[in-house]
């Protein structure tokens, strides 16, 4: 029983982590689109 709750709270903290990271990469395109467009400019 202990086990299957440290494996969810441990999947959990995975899931929460990947989505940070997706933010994060998300942003970072971002700001390297802006910084093209702006450099065009």
């Amino acid at each position: 029983m202990l086990d299957k709750k440290r494996i969810s709270r441990t999947k959990a903290i995975i899931h929460k982590i990947g989505e940070q990271v997706k933010l994060s990469l998300k942003l970072l395109k971002f700001l390297m689109m802006m910084e093209t467009i702006l450099f065009l400019m």
